[in-house]
C-alpha cells in the first residue's frame, strides 16, 4: 500500500477490498485534469450538453430539438437553449428531496443570524433579539404593515424569530412535518400552502389585534402560523386518504398546542394563538382545493405553477424589502441606540 494513497483507498485495503480498478480510475482523472490545466485538450461538456435533441420535462419522451410541443405528449417543451439552461440549474440544485422546506429552513436560519449580527454577537442576541432588530428584519406590527404600508411584513414575519429557543421549535417542527407534505405535493403547490398560510396568519394577527384588541405595535414574528398551516393540511390530507391515526394524532397536536399557547399567555407570554389559528384555517383551505384531474389535469397544473411562481415573487420581493430596510434604517437606529 502506497503512502500517498488517499485515506478512503487505505481504507478499503485493510478491509480486504480489491482497488486496483479504483485506482486506475483515479489516475486517469488525475491525468486528464494535467491535460486540461496544461491547455492540451479542453474540459469535456456534459453528456446532455452535447445531446442533439431534448427530453420533455413532462412525459420524459426524446423530442427534436426544433419542437416546441412534446412530439409524444404534445405539451409545450421549451426552446433548446432554455432547455439547456434548465438542465444546467437542476444539475446544480437537487431534483428529489424538501427542497422547499429546506429552502425555508436554511432563510429563517439565515435571518436569526443577520438578526445576531445586528445586535452584535452574544448570549443576550442569541437567546433574545432587541426589538429594533425584529422590527428592521421583518416583524409583523399592524401599524406599520399597513397604517404605514409596508405590506411586505405580511409575509416577512414568517421568517424571523424571537431566539434560539423560537427557531429551535419551529425548526424541529418543521423538519419533522414538511418533507413529509411537501412529498405529497408538487414544489410550487408546497410553496402556494406556505404562502397562503402565512397570508391568513397575518389576516387573523392583523384582525385580532388592530381591530379588536386595538394594539398597532404588538410585534409578532415566528413561522408557526404557516406551520400550523402545513398542520392544517396534513389534517385534510390524511382525513381524504383514510389515515385515521395520522389525521386524529395531528388534531390533538393541534388541540394541544392552542392549549399550551393559551397557557403560556395566561401566564404573561407572548404566544399569538391568533396567527396559529389563521395559518390552521389557511392550511384548511388549502387542502380542500382542487388539483387538477380528468379534463382540467392539463389546466390545473398551469394554474398551480403560475401560483408558485407568484408565490416565489412574492417572498423573493419581501426579502429584497427586508434588505433594502435594514439597509436604510439600521444605521439610524444604531447611531440612536
Amino acid at each position: 500500500m502506497a503512502d500517498g494513497d488517499l485515506w478512503y483507498i487505505k481504507l478499503l485495503d485493510r478491509l480486504g477490498v480489491n482497488t486496483t480498478r479504483l485506482r486506475w480510475r483515479l489516475y486517469q482523472r488525475e491525468q486528464q485534469a494535467k491535460r486540461i490545466l496544461d491547455g492540451q485538450v479542453h474540459a469535456p461538456a456534459p453528456s446532455w450538453w452535447r445531446y442533439p435533441n431534448k427530453i420533455c420535462p413532462h412525459c420524459r419522451a426524446v423530442t427534436h430539438r426544433d419542437s416546441r410541443t412534446c412530439d409524444s405528449c404534445g405539451r409545450r417543451v421549451p426552446s433548446m437553449w432554455a432547455y439547456r439552461v434548465r438542465r444546467l440549474i437542476s444539475s446544480v440544485l437537487p431534483d428529489e428531496g424538501p427542497v422547499v422546506s429546506m429552502t425555508f429552513l436554511a432563510v429563517m436560519i439565515l435571518f436569526w443570524m443577520v438578526q445576531i449580527f445586528l445586535d452584535g454577537p452574544g448570549l443576550s442576541s442569541v437567546m433574545g433579539p432587541s426589538q429594533d432588530a425584529i422590527h428592521v428584519l421583518g416583524a409583523f406590527t399592524p401599524a406599520f404593515a399597513v397604517g404605514e404600508g409596508q405590506f411586505w411584513r405580511f409575509l416577512s414575519f414568517g421568517l424571523v424569530h424571537g431566539g434560539l429557543l423560537h427557531i429551535g421549535m419551529n425548526s424541529y417542527f418543521l423538519v419533522q412535518i414538511g418533507p413529509l407534505l411537501e412529498a405529497q405535493l408538487t414544489r410550487g403547490r408546497m410553496l402556494v400552502l406556505i404562502t397562503l398560510s402565512q397570508l391568513t396568519a397575518a389576516a387573523a394577527s392583523y384582525f385580532w389585534y388592530g381591530t379588536i384588541m386595538g394594539v398597532l405595535y404588538q410585534p409578532l414574528v415566528g413561522a408557526s402560523g404557516w406551520l400550523f398551516g402545513l398542520l392544517g393540511f396534513g389534517i385534510v390530507f390524511a382525513h381524504r386518504a383514510g389515515i385515521r391515526p395520522m389525521r386524529d394524532s395531528l388534531i390533538r397536536s393541534a388541540l394541544f398546542m392552542f392549549i399550551l399557547g393559551w397557557m403560556i399567555n395566561a401566564g404573561g407570554g407572548g404566544i399569538s394563538n391568533s396567527a396559529h389559528f389563521g395559518g390552521l384555517i389557511g392550511g384548511l383551505l388549502f387542502g380542500v382545493l382542487p388539483e387538477g384531474r380528468h379534463r382540467s389535469v392539463l389546466f390545473g397544473e398551469r394554474a398551480w405553477k403560475a401560483a408558485g411562481a407568484v408565490s416565489l415573487g412574492l417572498w423573493i420581493a419581501t426579502i429584497v424589502c427586508v434588505v433594502r430596510y435594514v439597509v436604510i434604517f439600521w444605521p439610524q437606529i444604531s447611531a440612536a441606540r
